[in-house]
């Protein structure tokens, strides 16, 4: 038997799943799956602090991720497509591929992109930004790729 359950969710989409496949927590409905990751990424986090360097704002955050990445701990989950990402930003770019939502609109033309870095990359076009250069023969690129 179904069930329309709304999932607390970072956009809160509403998904039908099984009802053996739910189940409560502090009096919210959550999805069996999502609660054993939030408890992988808690224990990471505890781990952190072993390899924490003092002084280091940044540090924490990016030894979080290259733990998960070795772990292989996915935390941002989109279950439409059942696809988990490390970092949040890199769910939310995948979220815009679904919803067909363009944040970063080119003002010279009509295209838009679901990301900063692929509207960069297409802005140099209009511009004619060649920030890339060759160290042999001295010839400018707009992309790293093409040297």
């Amino acid at each position: 038997m179904e069930k329309e359950v709304k999932i607390k969710h970072e956009f809160n989409e509403k998904f039908v799943v099984n009802q053996e496949q739910v189940t409560s927590q502090n009096s919210e409905v959550v999805v069996k799956e999502e609660v054993d990751v939030i408890e992988d990424l808690l224990q990471i986090e505890e781990e952190i602090e072993m390899y924490k360097e003092p002084n280091n704002d940044k540090n924490e955050v990016y030894i979080l991720n290259r733990h998960r990445a070795h772990a292989k701990v996915n935390p941002y989950i989109f279950n439409h497509s059942k696809v988990a990402f490390i970092e949040k930003q890199n769910l939310e770019q995948h979220f815009r591929r679904h919803t067909w939502e363009n944040p970063y609109q080119c003002s010279h033309c009509d295209k838009g992109f679901t990301n900063k870095g692929d509207f960069v990359k297409h802005r140099r076009v209009h511009t004619g930004e060649k920030p890339y250069q060759c160290q042999h023969c001295n010839k400018s690129f707009s992309q790293n790729g093409s040297l």
